[in-house]
């Protein structure tokens, strides 16, 4: 079953099915049940009969699953659907990141998952092999060098031990202030990955980066990956702006491609230390320190500001 919606907010849990009314009317009757218990637990706690922290905390930690206190949104979904959000303040810019290289230094791990495959297959991977690694789906890469019958298998591998590698995959210096710094501006931070939601979600959660972020798309979400601009067309739908407004932040040539696709403005990550290029001619910007990068968003911010 196709959803293009499983979320929970304020109101409770509401799946929005595709063409599907009997999951509409099980979301829309939850969504009532979830409100109605928190209304009960409010008004008792005007009576005194719940205390306030405790009380709310344990309804509050059900809506929100615990540790993101937010919208936690399982796929892409179609924003005017929601109930009760009112109109969305469309800001000039949206900015869009990639997960792995770009805000988190992850390739070491990635790269340790591949060689145990490689290995198990008898093969070593190759240094030439690497650049083609990064920036497409686990299984697009595998399946060009095993054989079809092992393909399944090592993507469950991959997944499973990309699950125990997330709790110590950390942000970059700098990732986290700068990410502050624009969520404290009023804009849009969206992450915008080909890696599995439940990695994902991993990751953001234990790098702390899940708190200074709006929204998700990741590979689970859309059927077509990068360089297909298809993320960065869901990521306009969402937030009702236009390509123009995105600024899309990548380590690889497969977010400038899809950047320049779609006609967002393209600034190049590249301050890992995996293979990266000289200078990027698909970008329109190109930074190799996360340092010079806040300075530059620093810049742009003070400039729109000041409009």
């Amino acid at each position: 079953m196709a959803f293009d919606a499983l979320f929970v907010n304020d109101l409770g849990l509401h799946a929005l099915g595709r063409g599907n009314q009997a999951i509409r009317q099980v979301g829309r009757l939850l969504g009532v049940v979830a409100a109605s218990i928190r209304a009960f637990l409010a008004t008792s706690q005007t009576q005194g009969h719940h205390q306030n922290k405790k009380s709310m905390s344990y309804f509050h930690d059900f809506t929100y699953f615990k540790f993101f206190r937010r919208r936690l949104p399982l796929g892409v979904y179609d924003d005017s659907k929601s109930v009760n959000r009112g109109p969305e303040k469309i800001v000039l810019k949206h900015w869009v990141f990639d997960l792995d290289g770009t805000l988190v230094d992850s390739f070491g791990f990635y790269i340790n998952i591949l060689k145990t495959i490689f290995a198990g297959h008898g093969m070593t991977l190759q240094d030439e092999q690497l650049s083609n690694c990064f920036g497409q789906p686990a299984k697009t890469f595998l399946a060009a060098h095993l054989q079809e019958e092992h393909v399944n298998y090592a993507i469950e591998f991959v997944k499973q031990q990309s699950v125990e590698d997330s709790k110590n995959i950390k942000p970059f210096g700098g990732v986290l202030p700068l990410l502050q710094h624009l969520q404290s501006s009023n804009l849009k931070t969206i992450i915008w990955t080909n890696r599995d939601l439940s990695s994902t979600l991993d990751i953001l959660h234990h790098s702390k980066i899940a708190e200074h972020i709006e929204q998700w798309i990741t590979g689970s979400c859309v059927s077509h990956h990068k360089p297909d601009p298809a993320g960065l067309k869901k990521i306009c739908e969402l937030f009702n702006c236009e390509p123009a407004d995105l600024i899309v932040v990548g380590d690889h040539d497969y977010d400038m491609i899809a950047a320049k696709k779609a006609g967002a403005y393209a600034v190049r990550a590249a301050w890992h230390t995996y293979d990266p290029p000289a200078r990027c001619d698909l970008a329109d910007k190109h930074f190799t320190s996360v340092a010079a990068f806040t300075d530059w968003a620093h810049t742009i911010l003070n400039q729109e500001q000041s409009q």
